[in-house]
């Protein structure tokens, strides 16, 4: 069902936008690990080598080993199965998609841009 603009707009024809987080309980995030990928992101947005980018990318994922052990046997596992799947080249996202959530899971954050790379 399609809803018009004016639906949204109260009753003095304005926007009424909430502008504080009062109401939630916002909590930061300890993560159990970190991968920095920036590197990785950053050559295959220029070449678009996607060989290369998915070569590089599991050999980073699979590089902390140790630490994926410490969290627990079941992150290391999944990450082991995640790796061996076949990606495609046309299309790195579904695989990336999966890897997030594997991360997600298992409190691991995945950075792709540095900060010199990000907008304000």
């Amino acid at each position: 069902m399609k809803t018009n603009f004016q639906e949204f707009l109260n009753e003095q024809h304005t926007l009424t936008i909430e502008d504080s987080m009062d109401e939630f309980d916002v909590q930061e995030v300890k993560w159990e690990l970190e991968y920095d990928v920036s590197d990785i992101w950053s050559k295959y947005s220029k070449d678009k080598n996607t060989n290369e980018f998915f070569k590089n990318y599991k050999d980073r994922l699979l590089g902390k080993k140790d630490n994926l052990v410490r969290i627990g046997n079941d992150c290391w596992n999944d990450l082991v199965k995640l790796v061996k799947e076949k990606s495609t080249d046309d299309n790195v996202l579904p695989y990336l998609d999966k890897v997030y959530d594997w991360a997600d899971k298992y409190g691991i954050k995945i950075i792709t841009k540095s900060w010199s790379q990000r907008s304000i």
